[in-house]
């Protein structure tokens, strides 16, 4: 018998913990829930009222019981005793206010309070005219009913704009002034929605969004949908869609981000000033406006141009400029530039450059250069037809026209390089090796294009058995004659230097009393220079090998008071022109002939 009633109590003990468990785990879930719930602003909270001819005051309770707040209000301008029908589950407490208040009575969340004041009576008795046009609600994923943050909500003829918060709530108030209030619904990932709205003073909408169609197979919208309106062929935009390229991001705040990524329509206006892009009469949708004239104080952010526009530091446009673009620091362009543009450090184009671009620093663009490019550093283009010229070195992948500066790349080119130093890809490159009637060993380096090509050389040589070497530029030109067989017209400078010996000036004791480092500092600068017109026949007899020679007319200057000089003054025993040409320089001139052979 006690063994007995030892078993029923344990039994009954171990029920006892599992529903002490379950009372627990119950605990924990609604303790869960409503702590979650006061995470939620007030105004956020999901409620369900279901009444019929209730008292607002009654209405108001039960809100506040459900969603674990408080209200707050005067009795005497809000009437509590009017009674109203509703039938609304599961929404946002701010919906049922709309429902309730239809715009008469504003409400607000602070800490766990939610407090209403009245509106004026002016501002909603049925025979005055509103001056502002209140639209509020929320925007929900049709697949999910979830609710969409940082959707655009954009009013087409004010251009005043919202962005729906991290709730999916969102209010616009717009002037009282237009025909009709029609909002362009945006997000990215969506298709754009237009709704066109009745002018009242206060309208609380749900605003249906569906996925595009290329993440959901879309299905017949319904009737009692308020966004039912698919304007996805209804516009063309002119502006491209916005690259994931985020330099300029830090002009914008939040919501212009956003409308940024959203908006996929262009808006229009004659005109624009801004200081900065979001103090702007462009408003917050400044990257989706075509304007046809833009002044920015500071710096300006627009869809495009279409006649001038000009800021003090900074000009950033999604889509065209035209005709004259002007900035302190910068010019950016998403689209084309067309006309005459100039900024303090540079210019940014992203599509193509028609006339004429200049910059204090350098110029960048990503497609095609037709007219003139001029940079105080450098210049970048995809393709140029025209003239890029810059301080420092122009860069190309095809050129059809001329490039002037230190230093010049290419890919292609079928016009002119000129400068210190020519580089095409695929151009003209040659390794030569040659003698002529004073120097038996040289090489050189030609580079460019067959038309205008670089020329570094170096050689060596004797005279009286004194070893001699000589370090060269020139620029050239080459024809062709025959498939194989091209005329080449070469311009060299050569300096020549005596090895193991230096300049000195002997009609001047002071500086042959120097040490020997700084006569050499002091008269090194002494003129010793061979100049060489070379015109030949280049036959490439097989790919990449060539053979060339020709005659020579060689220009000769040295300083009579060079150490060596009378070694400089025979580097040919058959002058046909040798004179003094001043008091210290000499001319020599004669006719040589030089072989090559060429490679690459």
């Amino acid at each position: 018998m006690a063994l007995l009633h030892w078993e029923v109590m344990a039994a009954i003990n171990k029920y006892n913990r599992a529903f002490r468990l379950v009372l627990a785990f119950l605990f924990v879930l609604v303790k869960g829930a409503t702590f979650s719930q006061s995470k939620t602003p007030p105004l956020e909270r999901l409620v369900t009222i279901k009444v019929s001819n209730t008292s607002v005051g009654d209405i108001l309770k039960k809100m506040s019981e459900q969603g674990h707040f408080s209200f707050s209000y005067n009795t005497k301008s809000i009437d509590t005793d009017r009674k109203i029908s509703l039938q609304l589950e599961n929404k946002p407490v701010r919906t049922i206010l709309h429902a309730i208040f239809r715009g008469s009575v504003v409400y607000k969340s602070k800490s766990n309070y939610i407090i209403l004041s009245a509106v004026p009576k002016k501002e909603v008795e049925v025979n005055t005219e509103p001056k502002y046009l209140q639209v509020s609600g929320y925007a929900f994923d049709k697949p999910s009913s979830k609710k969409l943050k940082q959707v655009s909500i954009v009013e087409e003829n004010t251009l005043l704009s919202t962005v729906s918060d991290n709730y999916g709530y969102f209010n616009l108030e717009v002037p009282n002034t237009t025909s009709q209030v029609k909002l362009k619904v945006n997000k990215e990932g969506y298709r754009d929605t237009v709704l066109v709205l009745t002018k009242e003073y206060f309208q609380a909408i749900e605003i249906i969004l569906w996925p595009n169609p290329k993440e959901i197979e879309l299905a017949p919208i319904p009737e009692n949908l308020i966004a039912a309106n698919d304007t996805t062929n209804v516009t063309t935009a002119l502006i491209a869609t916005p690259e994931k390229n985020k330099t300029f991001d830090f002009l914008l705040n939040s919501k212009m981000k956003s409308n940024l990524r959203n908006l996929r329509d262009t808006f229009f206006r004659k005109a624009q000033f801004s200081v900065i892009p979001p103090l702007s009469t462009n408003k917050l949708v400044g990257t989706h406006v075509m304007n046809n004239i833009s002044l920015n104080l500071l710096a300006g952010y627009t869809g495009g141009v279409k006649y001038a526009e000009i800021a003090g530091l900074l000009n950033v446009d999604r889509g065209n400029v035209s005709y004259f673009q002007v900035a302190g620091l910068m010019n950016a362009v998403g689209g084309k530039t067309t006309g005459f543009q100039a900024a303090g450090l540079f210019n940014a184009c992203r599509d193509d450059v028609t006339g004429f671009q200049a910059a204090g620093l350098c110029n960048i663009n990503k497609k095609t250069t037709k007219g003139f490019q001029a940079a105080g550093l450098f210049n970048y283009s995809k393709h140029v037809k025209g003239v890029q010229a810059a301080g420092l070195f122009n860069y190309a992948k095809k050129i059809n026209g001329v490039q002037i500066s230190v230093f010049n790349f290419a890919d292609t080119c079928n016009g002119v390089q000129i400068g210190f130093f020519n580089f095409v890809k695929h151009g003209y490159h040659k390794i030569e090796l040659s003698a002529d009637d004073v120097f038996y060993g040289n090489i050189a380096f030609r580079t460019g294009t067959e038309r205008f090509h670089n020329i570094f050389t170096a050689g060596m040589g004797f005279e009286k058995y004194t070893r001699m070497w000589t370090f060269g530029y020139g620029i050239g030109t080459s024809f062709h004659l025959h498939k194989k067989l091209l005329l080449d017209i070469d311009i060299t400078t050569s300096t020549i230097r005596r090895e193991g010996a230096w300049p000195m000036l002997f009609d001047d004791g002071g500086i042959e009393s120097l040490p020997d480092e700084q006569r050499l500092a002091v008269t090194n600068q002494l003129m010793n220079l061979n100049n060489k017109l070379y015109v030949g026949l280049d036959w490439q007899f097989c790919k990449h090998v060539g053979l060339s020679a020709g005659p020579t007319l060689n220009v000769h200057l040295t300083d009579t008071r060079n150490y060596s000089f009378d070694t400089f003054n025979s580097l040919h025993p058959n002058y046909f022109f040798s004179e003094m040409v001043d008091t210290n320089l000499k001319l020599n001139m004669w006719v040589g002939i030089k072989a090559a052979i060429r490679f690459l």
